[in-house]
């Protein structure tokens, strides 16, 4: 009875129904991994297609990562270079200011104190009103200690080198007012009639060939009413200059008659004036007449 229950085993086995069942079976696997070979083969040798909307956004940021680094390294440099320019007119500042305070050292060896002759003179010709026009630069001495008191200065100069040491001088001082510099002939100002509310020179013209003309001209830009301001050397304050340029090897001009052909023009044209002389300074200060008739060009 067991080998007839075997018997009939077997027979199921090798039936071909059941051998038709596995075949099929088989066939689908093969298949099914044919099939995903395939797939994975077909799949890896396809390129992808590009996102072009995605590629001009990543083109686009890349190109403003470059200018933006470019704007960066542009900024720096300029930095840098105005770091080195700053550093540089700091140092030529400096040595300016040196050489002014050993200049000035080597006066009062001789006898002239410069910043008690400023302080002279500005406590003699204070308030000085509105807009101030300034004829000669000089270093600056002058124009620096005057910026303290007003309100506005034009400053001119025939000697663009000078007007350079200036600004150097005052930038050091650190000015309290608005300065232009103007590089112009004093002989004929660049300005219409009653231009300025006062003028005013320091130590200039014993230095002019033709001192009347450059003072014409300052009387012609003053506003009726304003107040005019020339100061330079007393006759010791010269001889202390001559000693001073002697030293050096050179000589000083002076100013035939000092002050006084102005003072006497001035008076007889109806102007007030005040005259002072101290630390080695000799001041004439005027002001001019209101009425406009007065207030005329001179001939």
């Amino acid at each position: 009875m067991a080998n007839a229950a075997g018997a009939a085993a077997l027979r199921r086995i090798a039936s071909p129904a059941n051998d038709e069942n596995e075949l099929t079976h088989q066939h689908d696997i093969a298949l099914k991994s044919t099939a995903a070979g395939k797939a994975r083969e077909l799949e890896r040798q396809t390129p992808l297609v590009p996102n072009h909307r995605t590629a001009r956004l990543e083109t686009r940021a890349t190109r403003h990562a470059c200018i933006r680094q470019r704007q960066l390294l542009s900024i720096a440099k300029n930095n840098r270079r105005r770091k080195k320019a700053m550093t540089s007119s700091q140092t030529e500042m400096i040595r300016n200011h040196r050489a002014m305070k050993q200049r000035e050292a080597l006066f009062r060896r001789f006898g002239y104190n410069s910043a008690a002759s400023l302080k002279f003179i500005l406590a003699k010709v204070l308030p000085l009103p509105g807009h101030v026009l300034e004829i000669s630069t000089g270093k600056g001495r002058f124009l620096a200690a005057l910026a303290k008191h007003v309100e506005r200065i034009t400053t001119l100069d025939i000697e663009p080198k000078e007007q350079r040491q200036a600004k150097l001088y005052v930038r050091y001082a650190g000015a309290s007012c608005p300065i232009r510099y103007v590089i112009h002939n004093a002989e004929r100002l660049p300005w219409p009639d009653a231009r300025f509310d006062s003028v005013v020179s320091m130590n200039t013209f014993h230095h002019l060939e033709r001192p009347m003309r450059v003072f014409k001209e300052m009387l012609r830009v003053l506003k009726p009413g304003g107040k005019l301001v020339v100061c330079d050397f007393s006759p010791r304050g010269f001889q202390i200059f001559d000693r001073i340029h002697r030293f050096e090897g050179g000589t000083h001009p002076r100013l035939k008659n000092g002050l006084a052909d102005f003072g006497r023009l001035l008076r007889r044209r109806g102007w007030k004036t005040k005259r002072f002389k101290g630390c080695n300074q000799e001041i004439l200060a005027a002001t001019s007449p209101l009425a406009s008739t007065e207030h005329r060009k001179f001939s």
